[in-house]
């Protein structure tokens, strides 16, 4: 049953990310187009590992990922400038550690962003600052550690 679970957890996660009603180029550049410099604030680390470029009402967006403190901070692309940032509240109910190295996140849409947390829980989380949890891995498979 439990496999079944995840099975039909992983089906889900692909008819979501499946559905997005317009299809998007990528967009590439045969000769250097300049330096884009970003504003960082003391909370914002000069080298992060996680980072998506996203349009949003019309703006092109930059998230990144802080490894500090589950935040996310999101520049305007093209100016440089911070936008918004928002974070994830850790609690001992619902432990979430997001940012560093063998974590990661994909944003969807300002109320659907997936975020991986220490490669064994997924969640779904909203700019709000609210968060889900949408598969835990351990807690499923407690006696396989292989995963």
């Amino acid at each position: 049953m439990k496999h079944l679970n995840f099975v039909l957890s992983l089906v889900l996660l692909g008819f979501l990310f499946s559905c997005e009603s317009e299809r998007k180029s990528i967009e590439y550049y045969e000769q250097p187009t300049g330096k884009l410099v970003f504003e960082l604030d003391s909370l914002t680390p000069n080298a992060a590992h996680h980072m998506q470029l996203a349009e949003v009402n019309g703006k092109k967006l930059l998230y990144v990922l802080s490894p500090f403190g589950n935040r996310f901070v999101v520049f305007d692309f093209y100016s440089g400038k911070k936008v918004k940032e928002f974070s994830f509240p850790n609690s001992e109910e619902m432990p979430i550690s997001i940012g560093e190295y063998h974590t990661g996140f994909y944003f969807h849409r300002p109320d659907s962003i997936f975020m991986v947390a220490r490669g064994s829980n997924l969640f779904l989380g909203r700019e709000s600052g609210d968060f889900d949890a949408v598969f835990r891995f351990r807690k499923e498979f407690p006696n396989d550690r292989t995963l």
